[in-house]
């Protein structure tokens, strides 16, 4: 799970324990953060809990004196878990999370930077599908949706959505019965973007998008017997940007 709390000064990490203290958030789903491009305003999402029920929180620290700005983008009566949050070049802000319900759901929020208003919640994962975990990145124009989808055979689909506009269609990556943690990340770096899992307790998968062709990459696996998940992973970024 990412955890990607940045040093953002001392004001950030003030406000940031204070919250967490004022309001207990899922011990298992620590927030996450972005600095806002256009604005400069720190961001961050959190899974919060209120009479009962988890929710899904977004805050906004200027970190300049000015007042944190907190919000909840979600309030339906099933827990809301999991909140992952991006921003696109433009500054918009993207929350994603699952909900816990008799299907499990993925679920999307926009902010626009322009209007400070945010959108209706928009499903991202397909009806009838339990799917949970979600992870979130922003690569030059698309704001991509990663997850984890029940197959229907017992095993776990390791899906992607486009969901900048309209949500374009789930993407099948590869699928595992791996019963561990699976782990998905996004990766952008060097005009490169590509998702990584864990397989199986010694192989980690791994698919590259391309731009040019807008397709993925058959699901490739990089096997980490003898070393860790983090030393698999770290040759697949060799494999994808070059030496």
């Amino acid at each position: 799970m990412r955890f990607k709390i940045k040093s953002f000064g001392k004001r950030f990490f003030a406000v940031w324990i204070c919250l967490i203290a004022l309001t207990p958030a899922w011990a298992n789903d620590p927030p996450d953060s972005t600095i806002n491009p256009v604005s400069g305003v720190i961001e961050i999402s959190d899974t919060v809990l209120q009479a009962g029920n988890y929710n899904i929180r977004h805050i906004a620290d200027p970190d300049t004196g000015e007042p944190v700005v907190i919000q909840i983008v979600s309030t339906n009566a099933a827990d809301d878990l999991g909140a992952r949050l991006t921003n696109a070049t433009d500054g918009d802000t993207f929350v994603v999370w699952w909900r816990d319900g008799a299907t499990d759901e993925v679920w999307l929020r926009k902010r626009s930077q322009s209007t400070s208003s945010w959108e209706d919640e928009v499903r991202v994962s397909e009806t009838g599908t339990d799917s949970r975990n979600p992870e979130i990145v922003h690569d030059r124009s698309e704001t991509w949706v990663a997850f984890e989808a029940d197959d229907g055979l017992g095993g776990v689909g390791i899906t992607v959505r486009g969901v900048y506009d309209d949500p374009n269609p789930v993407i099948l990556l590869g699928t595992t019965t791996f019963s561990g943690d699976i782990n998905i990340r996004m990766h952008v770096e060097s005009g490169h973007f590509w998702i990584s899992w864990v397989d199986d307790d010694c192989d980690v998968g791994w698919s590259e998008y391309d731009s040019t062709t807008e397709t993925w990459s058959l699901a490739a696996y990089e096997n980490c017997d003898g070393d860790t998940e983090g030393d698999a992973r770290s040759r697949i970024r060799t494999e994808v940007l070059g030496p």
